[in-house]
């Protein structure tokens, strides 16, 4: 083994002593909370991989954590990973049904799966709970034109130019 690599395996057991530590002192919620921050850094950088790990030990620490799985949804999305963006999302509004991300990552993953109808009806969700985001009445629109639907995507990009959509 080379000297960076064990560099590497002790700097790695040293920050699991220290998480643990901290886990103990601030309790595991707390750490869950500091890793799913870290996630959201990643997923807004495009490091989606990261964003996953970290939602992840997110996760472990705080089963119910809804915005980690929020985030972990998001970041299967960018990974491609249809999915598993539809099972953690699912799993995020099984915690919190009332927050509208994670039916736009859920309607996301499913319009990505050509399953149109299913990406509808979550955009719908989101919308009712976030009327004001352009993006899901333009995403729906698209999910309405693969079924032929046209005078309802019409209506969609409408009201996405009223909240700020710029064709």
């Amino acid at each position: 083994m080379t000297r960076n690599k064990q560099i590497l395996k002790v700097s790695a057991l040293v920050l699991g002593i220290a998480l643990c530590i901290l886990a103990l002192l601030f309790g595991a919620p707390q750490l869950a909370n500091v890793f799913w921050v870290c996630g959201n850094y990643h997923a807004m950088r495009n490091e989606f991989r990261a964003a996953v790990d970290d939602c992840n030990r997110a996760i472990l620490l705080n089963p119910k954590h809804e915005g980690a799985y929020t985030t972990r949804g998001g970041a299967y999305n960018g990974l491609e990973k249809y999915t598993e963006a539809i099972e953690s999302s699912t799993k995020a509004i099984s915690l919190d049904p009332v927050d509208a991300t994670p039916y736009a990552n859920r309607a996301y993953a499913h319009g990505e799966l050509k399953q149109y109808q299913k990406a509808i009806d979550d955009y719908g969700a989101a919308i009712r709970f976030d009327p004001s985001d352009a993006d899901d009445y333009v995403n729906r629109a698209n999910a309405y034109e693969h079924l032929g639907k046209t005078d309802l995507a019409a209506q969609d990009r409408a009201t996405a130019v009223k909240y700020g959509y710029k064709p």
